[in-house]
C-alpha cells in the first residue's frame, strides 16, 4: 500500500490493509501534534443502530467519553481506547 507518511529520522507509522481490498489506512502522528495522542484521532466508526452497539460495548468494558445522542442529523457517541484516544460511532 502506497501512502503519503512523511520519511525521515524518527518518523513511525503502521498501516493496516483488508485483505483482498485496496482500501487501507495509515496511523502516524504528525511532527508538531505530539500532543494529541491519547487525545485526538479523525477516526470514525459506523453501526446501523448506535444506542445498542453502544451499550454492548459498554456492557463489554469500552469507556464512553459521550452516551450515544441522537440529533436531526444522526446518532454517534464517543468511545476511548486503553490509551484514551477518543473514536466516533456513528449511523451513516
Amino acid at each position: 500500500m502506497a501512502t503519503d507518511a512523511p520519511v525521515g529520522p524518527g518518523t513511525r507509522w503502521i498501516e493496516l490493509r483488508i485483505p483482498r481490498e485496496d482500501a487501507g489506512a495509515v496511523l502516524f502522528t504528525a511532527p508538531g501534534q505530539e500532543s494529541w495522542i491519547g487525545g485526538f484521532t479523525n477516526v470514525s466508526f459506523q453501526a446501523d443502530d448506535v444506542a445498542r452497539t453502544a451499550a454492548d460495548m459498554n456492557a463489554a468494558g469500552v469507556d464512553f467519553a459521550k452516551e450515544a445522542t441522537t440529533e436531526s442529523w444522526e446518532t454517534s457517541a464517543i468511545f476511548r481506547d486503553s490509551a484514551g484516544n477518543r473514536f466516533v460511532l456513528s449511523t451513516d
